[in-house]
């Protein structure tokens, strides 16, 4: 994990991620159907970040679809019900202000965003303080570190792949999680690991330093094994290939002396591969306890 800390101490970076990759989070968008029908009219920054939006926005209805509708049916109309929610590796806080933002009005959220990098986690204190997020807290630490701190819903935007042990993330999340609460988050995994050449499987590893890559059986496995029940699996097959195609392509078209030769494009071009090869895919799990 200090290698990820590390990583994104790099200015450089930073300014690609927030300039380029959608700027307010870091994670793959999704990219709706229509988008493609418009390519030639949008700039892609703004394909771009609205495909990243959207990822946030179906974070947070899925928030509420597997925890919020439940309880909150259960209870009177004339009661606001209070819940803990945990954002584990939240970047700048997108998807944070989005939930806030989306069910403010019927719910009371507070929400405790955890990540490594303490440039992320200024930048989004700084958007939080300009625009008023009083229920969002943040903490520059691992979310591996923290115990019983019984959440009614974790979720996260893929920074599991950058987990040696996958095991560890739902042992973690399963002793802060109150009963029936749930794990929800979206990762880059390995779309079919039979398929996947050693040494393609080696390259992918060595991009994300780490020697596990996590796949959709084997994140189901390490569920079941910690006691978490199945909700849903809901598979992005393209949309990663869009987003590594189309952010490199608007980074080199915006900055084309700085792209000539450069470590970012490199990356790029890296998952652009293992995407167009079936290696990789994108995926949103739903476990509960």
């Amino acid at each position: 994990m200090d290698i990820v800390s590390e990583y994104y101490k790099d200015s450089k970076k930073q300014t690609f991620y927030q300039k380029y990759w959608g700027g307010e989070s870091i994670h793959v968008g999704i990219y709706q159907d229509e988008m493609d029908n418009e390519i030639n009219n949008l700039d892609l920054g703004t394909i771009i970040r609205y495909a990243s939006k959207f990822k946030s926005h179906v974070m947070a209805n899925l928030v509420k679809s597997y925890l919020l509708d439940d309880r909150h049916n259960s209870l009177s109309n004339t009661v606001q019900p209070n819940f803990k929610l945990a954002d584990w590796g939240s970047g700048y806080g997108g998807t944070a202000r989005r939930i806030s933002n989306k069910w403010e009005s019927v719910l009371n959220l507070s929400i405790a965003c955890y990540d490594l990098s303490h440039i992320n986690c200024e930048y989004n204190a700084k958007v939080n303080l300009m625009e008023d997020y009083s229920n969002i807290a943040i903490h520059n630490q691992s979310f591996l570190e923290i115990d019983n701190r019984w959440f009614d819903l974790i979720y996260s935007e893929d920074s599991f792949v950058h987990i040696d042990d996958k095991n560890l993330i739902f042992e973690r999340a399963y002793n802060n999680l109150n009963k029936g609460g749930h794990l929800i988050f979206s990762d880059i995994i390995l779309k079919d690991p039979d398929n996947c050449s050693a040494e393609s499987l080696a390259e992918i590893s060595r991009r994300i330093s780490v020697n596990t890559v996590g796949s959709k059986e084997s994140y189901i496995r390490h569920a079941l094994d910690n006691n978490f029940k199945l909700c849903n699996v809901i598979e992005y097959n393209s949309d990663i290939k869009k987003h590594y195609k189309y952010v490199k392509k608007f980074y080199q078209e915006t900055e084309p002396a700085e792209t000539q030769s450069n470590e970012i494009v490199a990356g790029l071009d890296d998952w652009i591969k293992h995407a167009d090869n079936d290696n990789i895919t994108m995926a949103i799990f739903i476990f509960m306890k």
